[in-house]
């Protein structure tokens, strides 16, 4: 179901530096939005075909990859605008406009309060956390309350 959404958001972003050179980066961006409005509208649209499921669910996956196309396009380009509107303090910027995302991720990834991310090994066998984006925690997470207590 998401396939298309991750194939096109990584296309697109990949690809969006080109596209913003050829019709410069405002219209990159403006064009993401076209597409995450078009995939709105196709969501908007499979509940009205819900119940014949050879239309709606392809359907579905081309508004997932009009909104993994948006994704792609526009993210990048905010990233640009913001560390070129702050350069000063390109970092915090960066990760102020990109704080909500990692939220979203935290809220659905959770369970129980507590973000169950892959462990990944970096370097000599040092065990470090990594969440979705690729990014590393260089402390793992405390272990769980009940793993702690022993058994009586």
């Amino acid at each position: 179901m998401f396939l298309p959404q991750v194939t096109t958001a990584i296309a697109a972003s990949l690809l969006g530096a080109g596209l913003a050179r050829r019709i410069s980066t405002k219209r990159a961006y403006l064009l993401g939005l076209v597409f995450s409005l078009l995939s709105m509208g196709l969501l908007i649209t499979s509940t009205f075909v819900r119940t014949d499921q050879s239309v709606a669910y392809p359907l579905l996956l081309i508004a997932s990859a009009f909104l993994g196309a948006g994704f792609g396009l526009t993210v990048p380009v905010l990233n640009t605008y913001s560390a070129v509107f702050h350069p000063a303090s390109v970092d915090r910027s960066v990760l102020i406009l990109n704080a909500p995302a990692r939220a979203r991720y935290r809220a659905c990834a959770g369970v129980r309060g507590r973000v169950r991310r892959p462990w990944v090994l970096v370097g000599p066998s040092s065990p470090v956390r990594g969440d979705a984006r690729g990014a590393v925690d260089r402390q793992p997470a405390a272990a769980p309350a009940e793993s702690l207590q022993q058994a009586p």
